[in-house]
């Protein structure tokens, strides 16, 4: 039986340093971004701190990044917390990066695109 991969291309790793509004900021105005035009895509390695399911099938993490040194919100669209490792556990993901807007404040999330794992 033929086994197919199933190629991601991302624009590679972000320091955890640069996982950052600021830099989240930056990206947006180098946009908008389209169809012919895709948002930059990255990959990484976060340990899952919390999960839970929101709406339906969607799943809300806090992740913290391999160096241990930042704590991340992010959303995935269409992955049930299920479909992830579990807490305390290393989740190779594909992300964009996002700035959530909600009362007033600005903070960066991660939109999860795909488990690699």
């Amino acid at each position: 039986e033929e086994q197919r991969m199933h190629v991601i291309e991302t624009d590679g790793e972000i320091d955890s340093i640069d996982l950052c509004l600021a830099v989240a900021e930056e990206l947006q105005q180098h946009g908008p971004w389209g169809q012919n035009f895709p948002a930059p895509l990255f990959d990484g390695w976060f340990n899952i701190i919390e999960k839970k399911e929101v709406g339906s099938g969607h799943c809300k993490m806090t992740l913290q990044t391999s160096d241990l040194s930042k704590k991340i919100e992010a959303i995935a669209f269409g992955l049930h917390p299920d479909k992830f490792n579990p807490i305390g556990q290393r989740n190779h993901l594909t992300y964009k990066l996002d700035i959530n807007e909600f009362a007033g404040r600005r903070n960066l999330q991660l939109i999860i695109q795909n488990i690699v794992n």
